[in-house]
């Protein structure tokens, strides 16, 4: 279920700090920081460094990465041009007049795919993922890697249709959530270019931009002594140097360009901010402190590092178990230790709360609290063993790791974490550190982070809400305050003159659920059916209930389960809204023989097995996965919530408000024009009745009871004996009684082609929207080779409209085929230029309607080589067995899917793809609309 009413979460990351910059490392000035002999690591005379992991997997591919050490950060002149460079160099390049995009669609390679960049604050990074046996062998991807980063042309003619590409990324962009952490940004980065510029840059500066700013970043910053190149995969050692000095190796100045302003400037201060968008809801306190500390190229580095581990691990504690005694008016508080750089460390602390003073006091009371007491010796204890055994596990555990991970573990070592070591190192200085870490010694690095010098403050506040930011002297006379006070054990309640209360109240011991208790009913199973081809035995139980288990060993010996009741949030007999409400509120109350307490600890035991809820459109899905032994608890569980589940008052107390706002909430100018059109697609309008209002709990119950206790089909997947299963089936399912699902909805059917065109005040460019629909019965293997095209069109859709008419940044297209409404639903979405809308919409279903075109034997190859890639993956995953065993139940009441799932790719026909394409836009029934900022008015 989209989640409505967010459970609170114990441990959340409050600011959003960007991927750090890169270290600059001198292994050779300290012994003992070499790399793992697995890797080649060197450097050519022009300074471009490199790193390698070779694979003995002649069945694995290989991954390029390199590393410009060149971003935002970078800019001398308009902003966005690092992120503008980027953008060109696929344009033409010495090799590649016509565009890398035109040779990569030659190839049958996609951006994004096996080709991506991204463009960061301090760095940029271009990736080439391959795949056995593909279009380019080593040589000739380094070859493609090199005409990026090095041969790129810059021409007038190509920057005027980028420029246009880069505007909409900015409209795609532009939210909430990004104005306020540029805000966010600009309080804990206070100081330095992090806070100056943005990754992308800001639409007057594009406008500016010209082809000599992007020639002079690109002559200044991409030089090999710059660069730093990464390689995993199956290669040839004996050549890989040789391959690279080909494409990287001709003569440059060897000096990388000076970057003294990569870290964070630290003074002393108090930075005192408030971030506040018109749109923003949260309401926030936040404190945070800024510390140097040693980089990880240096042992002391890698010791701090382990430090930091345990730090996080036991301040994440702390923030669990402080959370479950808030004061009233605190919502909810985190706690985050992050490195914004390599060489600097932040701490910060927040308060979700609409009382800000309050919100304050609670950080600066913490940040005594933790001052004065420190963190637990005995959760350090559990954590060091636990550690000693990651360390001696850590051989088997490199032996198991891929070499895509290698190339993950290899850029961030060069990015952030130092050389990765050999394994006796590794396991030597790890020992080391953890024999004499002691919890003092972490109590007193944590003061010394607490008491930097270096400190912010900021204040979330709602939009349209005022207030007056407090001064420093008065921030710093409360410290004082808080660091007087004598706390015993951890505050609960502040009281008004801001004194702390402490609670000698003794933790909940997490209780342990009941055994079930069923009225008489029967429990024959009756004889079970079993599938011919495959190991699936199924039950009908009298009740209306089915079971169907895949005996098939899984990873790690665990059982898959999946609990799915009919009837979803789309019913005719209650409100979406108030479905999604009661069964969510239903699942977080627990269980009414035991208290709040004893619920909350509970479900905070992560010993015992829990269900995962989500309510969807058609039917409630419940799903766990657990070790067989954890069976019986798990279906305990789900017992007790049919048996003793609740409306709690806390609980809807707590989420009041917000369903409340959410019930007055309406829809934007396009969610309510989308939405009168699709229902005009309806033979009938009708409208479940809502809730007049939320102050009785057992209408709530009702409604949660009813998709509970509907018919449900339990689907399992692992080993298990037959005789286990079947007794698990007659104590927990069968005596259980059923009430009647809930109808569904009716779906939307177009007969011809509407169009509805609006005017969106919020928005800053055009957005075009259509969705077809028609009929078409389903199937999993129908389904299964329909979804083929989506690939076909995007392709063709993001060819016509952004490579070759500029007008788009990306385009969003997907056809499925619906079981629940049987049938074939399309949808395409793109935003561009007001003034481009009705020309790019037409482009896109031109094509559309050509798509049977585009599909050849070529093309076919390429497709069923992409699907077989991708199955040999699917097919290890055990979530792939269950959910293809799920579809074909639901098909045919037998297994014929998972035993037709080998040769998949084998049952795309061209005839008969090019046939289901030729038909889809020909002439569609189809709903289109068009929303567009409000004009803009001239004054005369």
């Amino acid at each position: 279920m989209t989640s409505l009413l967010l459970r609170c979460l114990p441990f959340i990351v409050i600011s959003s700090f960007s991927a750090p910059p890169l270290v600059t490392h001198a292994y050779a000035d300290e012994p003992g920081l070499t790399w793992a002999p697995e890797l080649i690591q060197g450097q050519l005379a022009n300074g471009l460094r490199y790193v390698a992991y070779p694979s003995s997997q002649k069945s694995d591919p290989f991954n390029l990465r390199l590393i410009v050490q060149a971003g935002a950060i970078d800019e001398t002149g308009p902003s966005g041009v690092a992120h503008a460079v980027e953008h060109m160099v696929f344009r033409e390049t010495h090799a590649h007049p016509q565009t890398v995009h035109r040779y990569l669609a030659q190839l049958g390679w996609k951006t994004g795919l096996q080709v991506n960049a991204v463009t960061g604050l301090a760095h940029t990074q271009y990736m080439i993922r391959t795949r056995p046996d593909d279009a380019l062998n080593l040589d000739g991807a380094m070859a493609l890697l090199s005409q990026l980063a090095l041969h790129p042309t810059f021409t007038e003619q190509s920057w005027q249709q980028e420029r246009q590409i880069i505007t909409e990324e900015m409209r795609q962009g532009e939210n909430v959530a990004s104005r306020i952490n540029s805000q966010k940004k600009a309080i804990t980065r206070n100081g330095s270019r992090y806070v100056e510029r943005t990754s992308i840059g800001t639409g007057a500066d594009l406008a500016r931009i010209s082809t000599a700013d992007l020639q002079q970043f690109y002559q200044r910053h991409y030089r090999p002594a710059n660069m730093l190149l990464v390689v995993a995969g199956h290669l040839d050692k004996a050549t890989l140097k040789q391959t690279i000095e080909r494409h990287f190796g001709q003569p440059d100045n060897s000096q990388a360009t000076p970057r003294p302003y990569l870290d964070l400037p630290l003074n002393k201060q108090l930075y005192i901010g408030k971030i506040q968008d018109p749109k923003g809801t949260s309401s926030r306190v936040a404190m945070g402190m800024r510390t140097a500390q040693a980089s990880r190229d240096t042992l002391t580095g890698k010791q701090q590092s382990l430090e930091n581990y345990f730090l996080r691990r036991l301040l994440r504690d702390h923030v669990r178990r402080r959370a479950q005694a808030l004061p009233a008016g605190i919502s909810n508080w985190s706690m985050v230790m992050d490195e914004p750089t390599p060489a600097r460390l932040t701490l910060a602390m927040a308060a979700n709360t609409h009382d800000y003073h309050q919100g304050l006091m609670f950080v600066l009371q913490e940040q005594a609290y933790l001052r004065q007491h420190g963190l637990d010796q005995t959760l350090l204890d559990e954590l060091k063993q636990g550690a000693y055994k990651q360390i001696a596990s850590y051989p088997q555990q490199l032996a198991k790791r891929q070499f895509a991970q290698w190339e993950d573990k290899i850029t961030e070592a060069l990015l952030h974490s130092g050389p990765i070591q050999s394994t006796e190192r590794y396991q030597q200085h790890t020992r080391q550190w953890l024999d004499a870490l002691t919890i003092e010694q972490l109590n007193e690095r944590l003061r010394t982070l607490l008491d930097a010098e270096d400190r912010f403050a900021y204040f979330q506040i709602p939009g349209g809400k005022s207030f007056t930011l407090p001064s420093a002297a008065a921030i710093h006379t409360w410290q004082t305050q808080a660091n007087s006070s004598e706390l015993a054990t951890l505050p609960t309640r502040p009281l008004a003159s801001n004194k702390l209360v402490v609670s000698t109240a003794p933790a909940i011991k997490a209780p342990t659920l009941p055994a079930l208790k069923f009225p008489a009913a029967s429990t024959d199973l009756g004889l079970p059916q079993r599938d011919p081809q495959q190991p699936v035995v199924r039950w009908q139980l009298a009740n209306g209930d089915e079971i169907v288990w895949l005996n098939r060993r899984t990873q790690g010996g665990q059982i898959l389960v999946r609990a799915q009741a009919q009837g979803g949030y789309q019913n005719s007999r209650y409100a979406s809204l108030d479905s999604q409400t009661a069964v969510q509120i239903w699942q977080q109350s627990g269980f009414d023989f035991w208290s709040q307490q004893q619920n909350q600890a509970y479900f905070n035991d992560k010993q015992q097995p829990h269900w995962s809820w989500e309510l969807k459109g058609d039917h409630l899905d419940l799903a766990a996965i657990v070790r067989p032994g954890q069976l019986p608890a798990l279906l305990t569980e789900y017992g007790h919530y049919l048996q003793a589940g609740r409306i709690a008052d806390y609980v809807l107390a707590e989420v009041r408000p917000q369903v409340e706002q959410a019930r007055r909430h309406k829809l934007s100018a396009q969610a309510n024009a989308w939405q009168t059109m699709q229902q005009s697609g309806l033979a009938s309008h009708p409208v479940a009745p809502r809730l007049a209002s939320l102050t009785q709990p057992a209408q709530l119950g009702t409604i949660a009871n009813a998709h509970l206790q509907a018919p449900t089909r339990f689907y399992l997947v692992g080993e298990l004996a037959e005789d286990e299963v079947t007794n698990l089936i007659q104590t927990y399912l069968t005596p259980i009684k059923r009430q009647p699902a809930l109808d569904p909805l009716p779906h939307p059917i177009y007969a011809g082609q509407q169009q509805t065109n609006i005017i969106d005040s919020t928005a800053s460019g055009a957005r075009i929207r259509v969705e077809t629909r028609q009929q078409m019965n389903w199937t999993p293997e129908q389904a299964f080779v329909l979804s083929s095209l989506n690939p076909v069109a995007q392709e063709a859709l993001k060819e016509e409209l952004r490579l070759k008419r500029a007008g788009v940044y990306s385009v969003r297209f997907e056809m499925k085929l619906d079981r629940a409404s049987q049938q074939l639903i399309s949808e395409l979405s793109f935003s561009c230029a007001p003034e481009r809308a009705e020309e790019l919409q037409q482009a896109a279903l031109h094509i559309l309607s050509k798509l049977d075109e585009r599909l050849d034997e070529q093309r076919l190859v390429r497709l069923s080589k992409d699907i077989e890639f991708a199955e040999q993956y699917r097919l290890q995953d055990d979530n792939t067995w269950l959910h293809r065993m799920i579809l074909s139940h639901q098909a045919y009441g037998d297994m014929r899917y998972l035993s037709a799932m080998p040769s998949l790719a084998r049952q795309i026909r061209l005839t008969e793809l090019k046939s289901i394409a030729k038909n889809l836009f020909a002439k569609p029934n189809a709903i289109t609309l068009i929303s567009r900022p409000a004009p803009h008015i001239t004054q005369e």
